[in-house]
């Protein structure tokens, strides 16, 4: 599996720059991240692919149609380089993605979990079971978007699985406060 994080596409108002060389920048980095993105997969070639957050860098603030304009600029950047093959694409939102803490968009989280799959999943690859949670939201204070994250923590106890690997995104101290509050409410 081909694990990427926190690689965000640049847009307009991304390094505060204006004319021509902000757009210079822009199609510097996105060159770069192409490349990069197309030499992993040929050395590495994979079964599923993983995206740990982050796609863009202002994706929480975006209105849908902006969004969908960058999402389709991520795509072209980010795609599997051999489309023949059927290549599971997993997707766990980012703070940039859907906000932070008191700060989650629930617009923004409705719209990534709608259009790139759910933030919390569990899924068998070969012998071992990928297990993604966002703890994103659990550590935030909307309660109705906890609860996927909830009930896939109360999943994981109650099932035995094959080796687990698990993928959050956030901050460290964020992702142990959404584990240790929230497992103390499903106790």
């Amino acid at each position: 599996m081909i694990i990427i994080a926190d690689q965000r596409i640049s847009e307009s108002i991304s390094y505060r720059q204006k004319g021509i060389l902000q757009r210079v920048t822009e199609i510097h980095k996105n060159t770069h991240l192409r490349k990069n993105w197309r030499i992993l997969q040929d050395r590495f070639p994979s079964d599923a692919i993983m995206i740990l957050g982050n796609l863009m860098d202002r994706g929480s603030e975006l209105e849908s149609q902006e969004w969908e304009d960058e999402l389709h600029r991520y795509n072209l950047i980010f795609s599997p380089r051999y489309s023949n093959q059927s290549i599971p694409v997993f997707y766990l939102a980012g703070n940039y993605d859907i906000g932070v803490g008191k700060k989650v968009d629930r617009k923004a989280y409705l719209r990534f979990s709608n259009v790139l799959g759910p933030t919390n999943f569990v899924h068998t690859l070969g012998n071992h079971t990928i297990v993604g949670l966002d703890t994103i939201t659990l550590s935030g204070e909307d309660d109705s978007l906890k609860k996927e994250g909830l009930e896939l923590l109360d999943q994981l106890e109650n099932e035995s699985y094959l080796p687990i690997f698990l993928y959050t995104t956030g901050h460290p101290t964020s992702i142990a406060k959404a584990l240790k509050t929230n497992t103390k409410k499903t106790q």
